[in-house]
């Protein structure tokens, strides 16, 4: 009873802490000053985010294998924008089988996070290759710096499919 009595309390102090800062963050939301603390913390967070690597590196084994299929990637740690539109990121990608992938590329824009998709379908037949993967902007315009990127991939094999994310940070230089 009493570890039921403390988990309860336990919730209840997180509960109100993640209130709090909800509310906080509403609070600064809602001011000029506040939008740009809060732009501020995400640019931040963004940044820290460019120290990380990917997930799979292409030498790892493989990121996904399903009935004798498999698809590994690496993200390029540079990539280009080209006129605020047009991002290209350089994949290196090893995959047998049959896989559908994609890309995506987020990066903070003003007060928005500009989008960026593109689908690649690999030649598949376990030869190394980077690939320079081209997205187009969706919603907002991208600009020299840190962006995430993002590549979904399905591999299917015999009956059987398994898909994975591989999340990342590229540089973003002028074309």
């Amino acid at each position: 009873m009493f570890m039921f009595q403390r988990g309860k309390r336990v919730l209840a102090v997180v509960s109100t802490g993640a209130t709090l800062a909800l509310a906080s963050g509403a609070a600064l939301a809602s001011t000029d000053s506040g939008v740009g603390t809060l732009r501020a913390f995400g640019q931040d967070a963004v940044s820290a985010l460019s120290g990380l690597r990917p997930i799979v590196n292409a030498g790892a084994a493989p990121a996904i294998v399903s009935g004798g299929s498999s698809f590994t990637v690496s993200i390029g740690d540079t990539g280009t924008v080209s006129n605020k539109l047009l991002v290209t990121v350089p994949l290196t990608i090893t995959c047998t089988g049959q896989v559908f992938s994609s890309m995506q590329v987020e990066q903070p824009s003003g007060q928005d996070v500009a989008h960026a998709f593109a689908q690649l379908q690999p030649a598949c037949d376990g030869v190394t290759r980077t690939f320079a993967v081209t997205a187009i902007a969706q919603n907002a315009p991208f600009k020299p710096g840190t962006a995430v990127v993002s590549v979904f991939a399905t591999v299917c094999g015999g009956f059987t499919c398994q898909s994975e994310t591989t999340t990342g940070t590229t540089k973003l230089r002028r074309s």
